[in-house]
Order: C-alpha cells, then sequence, then structure tokens
C-alpha cells in the first residue's frame, strides 16, 4: 500500500525527471548555463550539464539496479544503483526515446562525484570532467557539435573555478586562443 509520504517522494521524482528531460533543472541553480567572458575570448558555447546537484531520495525502500522511466510513459528515463533510496554509483540518462544519452557518471551519496559525460541530441560528447561533491574539479573538455566532435575548449577547475591555462580550439584542431583561467 502507497503511503501518503511515498506518494510524495514518488511525485517528486516524477518531476524530477520531467525537468531533467526538459532542461529546466541545472547542477548549479545559480548559474544561467553560460560560462563567463574573459579578456582571451575564451567563449564557451557548451553549457553546463542540466544535471540535478544533489539527488532527491526515491522510497527509501529501493536498492540495487534500478530503471527509472519518463513520467507517464515506459521509457526508460534513467538506470543506476540505488541504497536506500538514495542514487550511487554509475548513472545513464537518457532522451524521451530511452535510447539515446544524454549524460552519464557517478553519484556518491546522491551528489555528483567523479566522471561525467554529457553529450549533444546528435549523441557527440558535450563535455566531460570530473565533479567532486557536486561541483567541477580536474580537468574539463567541452566539444563542437559537429561530425568530428573536435575540442572546442580544455582546461582546469580548481573548487568550481576555472584555473591555469585554458586553451581555446578551431573546428580543424588549431589552437585559438590560450589565456589563464
Amino acid at each position: 500500500m502507497l503511503t501518503f509520504s511515498l506518494m510524495k517522494r514518488l511525485l517528486a521524482y516524477a518531476l524530477l525527471l520531467f525537468f531533467l528531460a526538459t532542461g529546466l533543472v541545472a547542477c548549479d541553480p545559480e548559474d544561467d548555463g553560460n560560462e563567463p567572458d574573459n579578456t582571451c575570448n575564451l567563449n564557451f558555447s557548451a553549457t553546463l550539464a542540466d544535471l540535478p546537484c544533489r539527488a532527491d531520495t526515491l522510497a527509501d525502500t529501493l536498492n540495487g539496479f534500478n530503471v527509472l522511466f519518463h513520467p507517464g510513459t515506459t521509457t526508460r528515463a534513467s538506470e543506476g544503483n540505488l541504497d536506500n533510496g538514495i542514487r550511487t554509483g554509475f548513472w545513464k540518462y537518457y532522451q524521451t526515446d530511452g535510447t539515446t544519452l544524454t549524460q552519464e557518471g557517478n553519484f556518491t551519496n546522491g551528489q555528483l562525484q567523479g566522471f561525467w559525460k554529457v553529450f549533444y541530441d546528435s549523441g557527440e560528447i558535450r563535455e566531460e570532467g570530473n565533479y567532486e561533491a557536486c561541483i567541477r574539479d580536474g580537468f574539463w573538455k567541452f566539444y563542437f557539435d559537429v561530425p568530428n566532435n573536435q575540442v572546442q575548449f580544455e582546461g582546469h577547475y580548481t573548487n568550481g573555478t576555472r584555473t591555469g591555462v585554458w586553451k581555446e580550439y578551431n573546428q580543424q584542431g588549431g589552437i585559438v586562443a590560450e589565456c589563464e583561467g
């Protein structure tokens, strides 16, 4: 029998999946999805992943590998491991067709942790890099959405801030600019 508390959790999760599928949720709720300009013209055309920074807890009785569906359908929205309703380990998220990946990566205790990849609608990689407790940290690459999926920008994040030398490339792979984060 579904309790009111469980029904509220399931409804909250269904809404989360809807917002994930429509791109209305971003990892950093204060970020508008665009990287800031800097003096070297490293304007990112890639946007932040549409990932919930901290995933909602599902029914606390859910454990092990689970496949979750887009609201009101039997189409796969995501799949991965749950520990008492909390995302843990490797997860995959899918477009509304249930087969095309939108992102994949690791959760630790319901937070983005470790290596993540985000994909364009075409299936090509949009961005890839590491999260530390839901904050970009480490080496990141952002890609053009073209058949050869060439790197557009690359560099390091430290605690969510661009640091060190960042490189911008043209679609042929030539360096356009290098500058400090």
